[in-house]
């Protein structure tokens, strides 16, 4: 009997120190419990470091992340020009400004603005800005050149005149038109203008006497009908004027 009550007397205090356990491990599970619901606040107060300065975290703006290019010209582009029409694409939907203009961009994001240019260099600023607000830049530099004026060559003088004629229709008849073109050059065989000349005809009919206007380029032409009453050879000349020098050259028809 001794020994029973022995054993009861240890399963007793078994059980005991077993319920102890489980009931801190609840506690301890509860306690988790409520932290993680906000039953209760945690401060923590971190020691403050005397004279440590502030330190202010600033972030640059990335550029990548938005497109921007020029389509029609690239940094260090020379012109004579005094203006240019620049033409440049960022995404669809951005602001755009070029040298601080807002301009609107199409449906495909390309934008374009005409810029006066002054002689020497131009810069030239493209912006644009997401819905976001992030921005992007580019900045190229366009070069004028200035336009040389070319001074006026003094006269040359002509020393010998040269003297082409061509005629189209030469076998014409009665009532047709006869043109007859010619060419007037220098010396040195380069046309000259302001020459004057006239064409003779020497009709079986009679004289006929036709002025060219003046040359330009070189180039004089007229034409002149065929008047009736005359048939076979029909001979004339061309004089041509200029500077005080003076050419002929002959020529025929043979009317049908």
């Amino acid at each position: 009997m001794m020994e029973n009550k022995e054993i009861n007397k240890n399963l007793k205090h078994g059980y005991i120190f077993l319920s102890v356990i489980v009931l801190t491990v609840f506690a301890i599970s509860l306690s988790i419990e409520i932290y993680l619901k906000g039953g209760f606040k945690l401060n923590i107060h971190l020691p403050i470091i005397e004279n440590e300065p502030i330190r202010v975290i600033t972030t640059q703006t990335d550029n990548s992340r938005i497109l921007l290019e020029f389509q029609n010209i690239t940094d260090g582009y020379n012109t004579k020009e005094s203006s240019i029409t620049i033409v440049a694409k960022t995404d669809i939907g951005n602001k755009a400004w070029i040298n601080s203009k807002e301009v609107t961009s199409d449906d495909a994001g390309t934008f374009e603005l005409k810029i006066n240019l002054t002689v020497g260099n131009n810069d030239i600023l493209i912006e644009a800005e997401n819905s976001n607000g992030v921005k992007a830049n580019k900045k190229i530099t366009i070069i004028r050149e200035e336009e040389k004026k070319e001074e006026p060559q003094p006269n040359q003088t002509i020393t010998a005149l040269k003297l082409h004629c061509s005629i189209t229709n030469i076998q014409p008849s009665i009532g047709q038109t006869v043109s007859l073109d010619c060419s007037a050059k220098d010396q040195n065989s380069s046309p000259i203008n302001g020459a004057t000349g006239n064409a003779k005809i020497n009709w079986q009919s009679g004289g006929q006497t036709i002025a060219f206007p003046n040359s330009q380029n070189g180039s004089m032409s007229v034409s002149f009908v065929v008047p009736s009453g005359n048939n076979g050879a029909i001979r004339g000349n061309v004089q041509v004027t200029k500077d005080g020098l003076t050419v002929t050259s002959n020529f025929s028809i043979t009317v049908q």
